[in-house]
């Protein structure tokens, strides 16, 4: 879960996908009327992106009831509006990047299918040291061609080439089971390099530690390193953002529904089944029975719904192999974390001590004359200043045991009419593993769904 310590705006304050008052339902009022013929009822548990996917796409096929425990929806995707320089700029305080090499079916869905506007956001970056004025990388790309020519970066520069194809092989090999550490490790480097650079990115991507990174599979370390490369020498990595934020993709996928009956602020407190029946009882006392009921949450919340089952607790231990990290993340205005060099600022800038390594993202990258950054905070040596939010947040900690958890899991899909979705069921954890899940739910559940002809 995710939980603002500032009420910066209207989206902090409303739904994302209409401004659904807390407790209130969201959607049509179909309880208790007729099913057509051959419409099931489907409760699903999580009102994040893979769960309003999952609404959608079995919107008009079965009579479905979201239930999401915050006031509001989207999950980690979660924007603010933030005021600068006399107007109101979106702001994504979770997810935010995506492409479409990285994210295909996810960049079809926003493009083809919703029309949701996008901006580009090419990727770059910094990599520095706190105590040093230099930094260690500077990434060049078509927009910034002189550290090609710096002879400071060209170690870096060839570690982080070395880290690209060794990653491309690994994603070619389906390797789910090689460590960060074994995979940079082996690379041909020099160790100052290794260590000063090559760790500091990884752990930066997902706001961990060293030793926390090495732990990791590669496979995921090097995904979206390898995923998001441009077309050509010297192109920026393929990145865009949602122009209104990713709450405007929440907000399209709501935005409609017919037979979809939304309730925010209704944490799922009991789960159990009888006969046929399934029986979900939410926060506010209310209970909803139905055919299928659908897991759209995080492990962590889902293992204990799944334990209060008679033989659940085998999918409840599979759960609980999915460990995950906690992470501070604070939306900001003053450069806090960035070199004083601004001409090496980066769209993503690390800055590490050895063994932290957190990253700021600086939209002023693509959204010229906006000085806004986001922060991962757990383990600076100061905190920024001029602070407009902090939101708590649990990152995936996404090991070679991870990835078995996730095929264990997998093998129990559907059983009894029980179903799991959310970014850890496929992939990398993002939102394209968000929508893949709910696509994979809805190819059983509603295999004639005209939304999800549209992203096939």
């Amino acid at each position: 879960m995710s939980v603002p310590t500032r009420k910066l705006n209207r989206r902090t304050a409303l739904s994302l996908a209409g401004g659904a008052a807390l407790g209130a339902a969201v959607g049509p009022g179909f309880a208790g009327a007729a099913r057509a013929a051959g419409r099931q009822r489907v409760v699903i548990v999580g009102g994040g992106v893979a769960g309003v996917s999952l609404a959608w796409l079995l919107d008009g096929a079965h009579d479905v009831t979201l239930l999401e425990a915050e006031p509001r929806l989207g999950g980690h995707a979660r924007t603010l509006d933030v005021p600068v320089g006399g107007r109101v700029v979106p702001v994504d305080a979770g997810a935010q990047y995506f492409g479409p090499k990285s994210h295909p079916i996810y960049w079809k869905l926003l493009t083809d299918v919703l029309k949701v506007p996008t901006i580009p956001a090419p990727m770059n970056l910094t990599v520095n040291r706190y105590g040093r004025t230099q930094p260690m990388l500077v990434s060049p790309d078509n927009r910034r061609v002189w550290p090609l020519f710096d002879p400071r970066y060209w170690g870096a520069l060839v570690a982080l080439a070395a880290f690209v194809e060794q990653g491309r092989q690994l994603e070619a090999r389906d390797d789910w089971t090689t460590t960060a550490a074994d995979f940079i490790d082996r690379l041909p480097l020099l160790g100052s390099v290794r260590d000063e650079v090559l760790y500091p990115l990884a752990g930066a991507m997902f706001g961990f530690s060293v030793p926390e990174v090495k732990q990791m599979s590669a496979r995921a370390v090097v995904a979206f390193v390898v995923r998001g490369l441009g077309d050509g020498f010297l192109a920026p990595y393929d990145y865009h953002n949602a122009a209104g934020g990713l709450g405007a993709v929440v907000s399209a996928l709501h935005t409609g529904l017919t037979t979809v009956d939304t309730r925010v602020g209704a944490a799922a407190t009991r789960l159990e089944r009888t006969g046929a029946t399934w029986r979900v009882t939410d926060a506010t006392g209310a209970a909803h029975e139905a055919d299928h009921v659908v897991l759209a949450l995080p492990p962590y919340a889902a293992g204990p719904l799944v334990a209060q089952l008679a033989g659940g607790q085998g999918v409840a231990d599979v759960y609980a192999r999915f460990r995950y990290l906690p992470a501070r993340i604070a939306i900001h205005t003053d450069p806090a974390f960035m070199p004083k060099d601004r001409g090496v600022w980066s769209g993503f800038n690390v800055l590490h001590d050895g063994q932290f390594c957190e990253p700021t993202m600086w939209f002023g990258a693509f959204r010229p004359g906006v000085d806004v950054f986001k922060s991962w905070v757990s383990h600076r040596r100061e905190q920024p200043r001029d602070v407009l939010a902090t939101i708590d947040y649990r990152h995936a900690h996404e090991t070679p045991d991870y990835a078995r958890a996730q095929r264990l899991l997998g093998q129990r899909q559907g059983e009894q009419n029980l179903w799991f979705a959310g970014t850890h069921m496929t992939d990398v954890s993002s939102q394209e593993s968000a929508l893949l899940s709910a696509m994979r739910v809805a190819e059983k559940l509603a295999p004639a769904s005209p939304a999800l002809a549209r992203l096939r």
